[in-house]
Parts: C-alpha cells; sequence; structure tokens
C-alpha cells in the first residue's frame, strides 16, 4: 500500500514521529526501534507533554498510549484535533484494550489507525510509513491545486489592472506636469495621493505578474532552464541596495558586508529576489535598527545572508507560508498581497539554490541563501517567461 505513496518523492523523505506513553520501558524500546529504521523520534511520558510537544514541533505523525493517568489518549486526540496547528496530524492508538467501543470512541475523535499491544515493529513501522505517506501525497495534491488557482488568479488580476493602468498612468503624468506650484496645497496632495496610489498598483501588478511566470515555469516541464551569464556587479548591487533602502527613507540602515566585485548568477532573477528579501527586512524591522547584507562567493556557490531586527517569524509561520499569505495582519496592518516569501520560493526553486531562516536569540530574522554559480553560456539569453 505505501507503495502508492512513494516516500521517496518528498523533499524531506525522513519522517518525525512523537511518541506518547507512561509506560517509560515500552518508550525507550519504541524510540530505538524506530531511530534505526531512520525515523526521527521524541517522546513524552505524560499527556499534557505529549500535547505540548506536539504542538511545539509539529511531528508528521503521533503514536499515543490510550490508557495513561491522568489523561487518557482520548483526551490527547481532542487536544490535537483542536488545535488548527496540529489538527490533521496523524495519530494510531497504541492500546493493550481493543474493544468495540474503545475503538469507535477511538475512530469518532478522528484516530488513523489502532495497533494492539504488544506491537510488531513491521506492523508499526507498516502503518507509520503509509500513514505519513498519505497525509504527504495529500498535501502535494492540496499545494498543486493551490499553485494552480494563484496562478490562474494572478494572471486574471493582472490582466485586468493592467490594462486600464495603460490609460490611467498617462493621465495621471499629464495631472502631475499640470500642477504648479501655485495650485492650492489641497491640489498638490491630491495630486500626489492620486500618483501614490497608481505607483503603488502598477507595483502589485507586476509581482503578480512576476509571481505567474514563475508559478507557471515551476509548474512545467522545463522548471530549471540553462541560466543566462549576466554576471551581477558588485557597484549595482549596492546601488540596487540603495535605492530599496530609499524607499523607505532607511539608507543610513542598510549594512553591506563582504560585497564581491562581481557574481556569476542571472542578475534578472537575483535582482527580484534581493527586492523581495531586503523589502521585507526593512518593512518588518523598526526605523534606526540595522538591516545586514552579507554576500560571498566561495567554492562555486554565493552566499545571500540578511538579517534584520524585526519581529522574525514563528517556526510554523515559515512552513506555512505561501502564496497571498500575510501573518498577523489583523493585529499590524501592512500593504501588500503577502506575495513575497512565495516569489523568493519560487525563484530559489528556478535558481537550484536553497533558503532557510533563523531567528537569533537577539531577536528578528536572519535568511540564508546559497545559490550556485552559473558557467559561461554561449551568449543566447533567456528571458523569464
Amino acid at each position: 500500500m505505501t507503495d502508492e505513496f512513494p516516500l521517496a518523492d518528498y523533499p524531506n523523505p525522513v519522517i518525525t514521529v512523537t511518541i506518547i506513553d507512561d509506560d517509560v520501558t515500552l518508550l525507550e524500546a519504541l524510540s530505538r526501534t524506530l531511530q534505526q529504521e531512520g525515523f526521527k523520534v521524541t517522546t513524552a511520558s505524560s499527556p499534557v507533554e505529549g500535547v505540548q510537544m506536539a504542538a511545539t514541533l509539529k511531528p508528521e505523525i503521533i503514536i499515543c498510549d490510550v490508557n495513561m493517568p491522568g489523561h487518557s489518549g482520548h483526551w490527547v486526540l481532542g487536544q490535537i484535533r483542536s488545535n488548527p496547528a496540529t489538527a490533521d496530524i496523524p495519530l494510531i492508538f497504541l492500546t493493550g484494550e481493543t474493544s468495540p467501543s474503545d475503538v469507535r470512541q477511538g475512530m469518532n475523535l478522528g484516530a488513523d489507525d489502532y495497533l494492539c499491544k504488544p506491537v510488531q515493529p513491521i506492523d508499526l513501522i507498516d502503518a507509520l510509513r503509509t500513514r505519513v505517506a498519505k497525509r504527504r501525497a495529500q498535501r502535494t495534491r492540496e499545494a498543486t491545486r493551490s499553485r494552480e488557482w494563484a496562478t490562474q488568479l494572478s494572471r486574471i488580476i493582472s490582466h485586468e489592472i493592467r490594462t486600464p493602468l495603460g490609460v490611467i498612468g498617462p493621465g495621471i503624468e499629464l495631472l502631475d506636469d499640470a500642477v504648479t506650484a501655485s495650485d492650492t496645497e489641497e491640489i498638490q496632495t491630491v495630486s500626489r495621493i492620486v500618483k501614490d496610489g497608481a505607483t503603488r498598483l502598477l507595483a502589485t501588478t507586476e509581482r503578480l505578474e512576476i509571481f505567474a511566470a514563475l508559478a507557471t515555469a515551476a509548474a512545467g516541464p522545463s522548471s530549471h532552464p540553462t541560466p543566462r551569464n549576466k554576471a551581477c556587479h558588485g557597484q549595482a548591487l549596492h546601488d540596487l541596495f540603495m535605492n530599496i533602502a530609499g524607499k523607505w527613507k532607511r539608507t543610513g540602515d542598510i549594512r553591506i558586508e563582504g560585497m564581491p566585485a562581481e557574481l556569476p548568477v542571472d542578475f534578472e532573477l537575483f535582482e527580484i529576489l534581493l527586492r523581495e528579501l531586503v523589502d521585507n527586512a526593512l518593512k518588518f524591522s523598526p526605523p534606526a535598527s540595522p538591516v545586514v547584507v552579507r554576500l560571498s562567493h566561495a567554492e562555486g556557490n554565493i552566499h545571500l545572508q540578511i538579517q534584520d531586527g524585526g519581529r522574525g517569524m514563528e517556526p510554523w509561520q515559515i512552513q506555512a507560508a505561501s502564496a497571498f499569505q500575510q501573518f498577523d495582519r489583523l493585529q499590524r496592518e501592512q500593504q501588500g498581497l503577502g506575495l513575497g516569501l512565495a516569489i523568493c520560493h519560487l525563484l530559489i526553486q528556478r535558481m537550484d539554490g536553497k533558503i532557510t531562516f533563523h531567528r537569533p536569540q537577539s531577536g528578528g530574522l536572519i535568511v540564508d541563501v546559497v545559490l550556485p554559480g552559473i558557467a559561461p553560456s554561449d551568449g543566447k539569453e533567456q528571458s523569464m517567461p
């Protein structure tokens, strides 16, 4: 049955498991057995500890004893299912009692399977792999549907906004040129508001078009075309950083460390990536706090690190981030559609790179990007679709 959902096709084939059981001897035996089979295991010897551990670590699957002092496994399952962050994690009950009423109660609460003690290792491992493989396959299907929906929506929005902007833009320029210093302050203010609004709308449309192009390329048969050898020059990158910081009136907050004279990377894609990451660092960090950009080229790879002193992101936010998603928007009003991180992920995928996020103890967020340097091309250029 597991062959229908091959784990090897998933980006991270290692399965994370949390075992909850008050029998410490059994807990250690199960943990040792699963670790020998390549599972990453965490254990909890009480129901409360297990629920807290699941909420923090968000394992891919949970094994839980039914009869435990204090709270039963059914209580654990209820807590897991009532928390949106853990509600879809598969849970397998391990019990010495398999009466119909006991099984019925667990299944009604949302248990995924029942295994009777003493369980055979091969049966437990098969159950774990089957449940996780199904969950991963479901998530892959959901991600594919979401991407298709987001791509189609962004194309529609892009077209519907771009077309009227083609008419509105020149009109706004004429209006702006017609406004003079002799006009009333009210007229000057209205002109500035209209122009700023149109500029913001145009920028949003362009980002939607970038997202649509990247998402379409990622879903197609040629997700990684040969990149162009259009190297980035250090001065051009420095000017880019200052331009982004100028938008936020924070040119004094940018700290650039280790700027190479030249980087062998597709400048068009790299510029988009830098704009998204540096813009986010400035947007979500307080004025007068430094935003540090570190760039280096070593052993054929380009290393980029951006560190800010903002509010950072929770691990679950990083894991759950997707297109059109912003966190804490009700608590912290912010502009944009939440496309930034989705665009970055698609760019990294297209450039065969890797991106990781860290939360330093001092606060803020550190973004690390590793990209392979590109070899000299034959001179033929390919534009981003």
